[in-house]
């Protein structure tokens, strides 16, 4: 997810939740101050929240990898595989108060990992993406990713006409 403000501070970010390295080591690694590190810590803490999201899926069902592993595959990507809505057009949704009453739950404020696949796990990364609340919710586990891409489209399509409102 591209969250990105300041490099070194990701790069901090990731070494310290992802590559699990002790702040003490990260200091020596970047030559950067305890203070600076607060600083990072404070202005990534949307990244910092959404790595904690993904540990949490990755506790949950694909302990059998390597948390970079899993955080590898889906960290650059912020759009719906499906219908191709990115987490800026999703807030931007909800913050201007573009969804119908009914379509504004929690669950949709943030793109979901999904698996391509219902019946495969999510330990197999070739068969994970991000997919919008809408799409990872009409799919669920009755459709293949390939059965899926069309409707997918067309729910790409609704979205772009509420955004273009």
């Amino acid at each position: 997810m591209k969250i990105v403000r300041d490099l070194r501070a990701v790069q901090f970010i990731e070494l310290s939740m992802v590559e699990g390295l002790k702040q003490a080591q990260i200091e020596a690694k970047l030559e950067v101050s305890k203070a600076e590190i607060r600083r990072w810590k404070q202005e990534q803490q949307q990244l910092r929240n959404f790595i904690n999201k993904l540990k949490q899926k990755w506790r949950n069902n694909a302990r059998e990898i390597p948390f970079k592993q899993f955080y590898d595959v889906l960290a650059d990507k912020e759009e719906c595989h499906y219908c191709g809505i990115t987490q800026a057009q999703i807030d931007k949704l909800y913050s201007e108060d573009r969804l119908p009453e009914s379509g504004r739950s929690k669950r949709g404020r943030t793109l979901e990992v999904e698996r391509l696949e219902p019946k495969e796990s999510y330990a197999n990364v070739k068969n994970l993406a991000w997919a919008c609340y809408w799409c990872n919710n009409a799919k669920s586990d009755l459709f293949s990713e390939e059965e899926f891409k069309a409707i997918g489209l067309i729910i790409g399509q609704v979205h772009r006409a509420r955004l273009a409102k």
